[in-house]
């Protein structure tokens, strides 16, 4: 497993600089869009014994880029998606939207993995076309067992 991080490290540290997403990531079984570390952290520990390379994005600013790039064909669909909804710039809802209004992307499952409960940012997730809403379990190790049933179901 392999996993890397791009993408802005939080409020503390300067921006990074634009990135060429195609150079920068190869391709990845599975694309994370987080902007929380502490989340990003527990993606990481989650995948550890994944065999699957894992690319988490931390900042959504990327991900215009990114499916430009994957609908061009110079960076290889993921199998999943894993998204936050409520991030700075691009958020969840905009990312699927992308996603799932596009001919060459929208077979890519999307799912929603959430801190909101509210019935309102579920029923538009799926509205716009989430595979799958997941509320963010506030137990660590219920967190990480719902990533890991989450990839088990869809990575592997």
């Amino acid at each position: 497993m392999t996993f890397r991080r791009l993408g802005s490290r939080g409020p503390s540290h300067p921006p990074v600089e634009p990135l060429d997403i195609a150079d920068e990531t190869g391709d990845a079984d599975v694309l994370v869009v987080e902007d929380n570390p502490g989340d990003v952290r527990l993606f990481e520990e989650a995948f550890a014994g994944l065999d699957a390379d894992v690319l988490c994005l931390r900042s959504s600013r990327e991900i215009p880029d990114l499916l430009a790039q994957i609908r061009r064909g110079e960076v290889v669909s993921p199998a999943l998606i894993l998204s936050d909804l409520n991030m700075p710039g691009v958020d969840g809802f905009d990312i699927l939207a992308r996603i799932k209004s596009s001919d060459e992307l929208r077979a890519i499952p999307v799912v929603i993995f959430s801190g909101s409960t509210m019935e309102k940012d579920i029923t538009r997730a799926y509205e716009l076309g989430a595979n799958a809403y997941v509320s963010k379990p506030t137990d660590v190790d219920e967190y990480l067992s719902a990533l890991e049933a989450l990839t088990d179901f869809w990575v592997q």
